[in-house]
């Protein structure tokens, strides 16, 4: 009897460990940072976070930023056993991790620790950005410019807008190759100007996305968040991803028109109307004056003829009578 229960009590240890070991393999799940990912997650004040990440042979980005005026990122903590790993604080609510290593046999496990801080002691938002950057990931920084065919060779751009303000971007877009894939792109506000830090498109929820087919596009794309700043992300971009699932698309080009372009080509085109209506009625006007001009010509010729009819009638006249007489 007391052998049974024994066994009984072991069997129940042994479900009870098993159930304890597949929570916290859940929980660590729920708390490893994605290849290429943006999450938000609330804390509590002075409330530490662990998040879990792993090393490979390319660069990984990761950002810790609070949302939450007022609050800040008090601490942060990396662990790893390989690679090389460098944090920075950009302010008190924005930690940037760069982690890199090209020796790797294999993945390495480490992760990173962190808590936050709020003198209004509420809870505290906290959004986290991850890259692990490749040829199908990474972006290329692209200066502002109107009316100029710029050629990309990466599946994603980004275009910081610094103190210019628009409207919005006409665009006109010429792929190399036909494609088959869809887009992200639009206007969007970020906390730094760095874009290795930029994950892919298809993370950010503003953003529009749409299939592209064929060798070329037109966009008319509006900045709806030029007056929205909250003075966390003071940096206004324009972001244009392709999500590919063989690497990198072929060389494309696109250009941005100035809407000052449009308005000149508008106004030309009426200037022209007008003068060519103009010199339509200039043409009638002469054709027609020409037209009385000659009319006029033609009824004092016909006038003098008549008048030298009648005097040679007069004349033959009086030469008869004189005759007759």
């Amino acid at each position: 009897m007391s052998s049974k229960l024994n066994i009984t009590r072991i069997f129940l240890l042994l479900i009870l460990f098993i159930k304890i070991i597949s929570y916290l393999e859940e929980g660590n799940e729920d708390k490893e940072l994605g290849e290429n990912d943006i999450r938000k997650i609330n804390m509590t004040n002075g409330q530490d976070e662990k998040l879990y990440f792993k090393y490979t042979n390319v660069s990984y980005y990761i950002t810790i930023l609070s949302c939450t005026p007022g609050a800040k990122i008090d601490f942060v903590n990396i662990s790893s056993s390989t690679g090389s790993v460098s944090g920075k604080r950009i302010d008190n609510q924005i930690y940037t991790v760069e982690l890199k290593d090209k020796d790797l046999s294999e993945p390495q496990e480490g992760y990173i620790s962190f808590n936050v801080s709020n003198i209004n002691d509420n809870d505290v938002d906290v959004e986290i950005t991850s890259v692990r950057q490749n040829s199908a990931t990474e972006y290329k920084k692209i200066d502002y410019q109107l009316d100029q065919e710029i050629k990309v060779d990466k599946n994603n751009f980004v275009i910081f807008l610094d103190d210019e303000e628009v409207e919005k971007f006409d665009m006109k877009f010429s792929f190399n190759n036909d494609i088959n894939n869809e887009v992200c792109y639009g206007f969007i506000r970020l906390p730094f100007n760095d874009e290795k830090y930029i994950p892919m498109g298809k993370s950010f929820k503003q953003l529009k996305c749409e299939n592209f087919s064929g060798s070329s596009k037109q966009l008319s794309v509006e900045n709806k968040v030029k007056d929205s700043s909250n003075g966390l992300k003071n940096y206004i971009a324009f972001i244009f991803s392709i999500n590919s699932n063989n690497g990198e698309i072929k060389e494309y080009s696109f250009t941005i028109n100035s809407e000052i372009i449009n308005v000149f080509l508008i106004v030309s085109i009426v200037i022209a109307l007008i003068f060519a209506v103009i010199t339509f009625f200039l043409i009638r006007r002469k054709q027609s004056s020409e037209s009385s001009s000659i009319e006029g010509e033609e009824n004092s010729y016909n006038k003098k003829e008549e008048k030298e009819e009648k005097e040679e009638k007069e004349e033959k006249g009086d030469k008869e009578e004189a005759t007759e007489n």
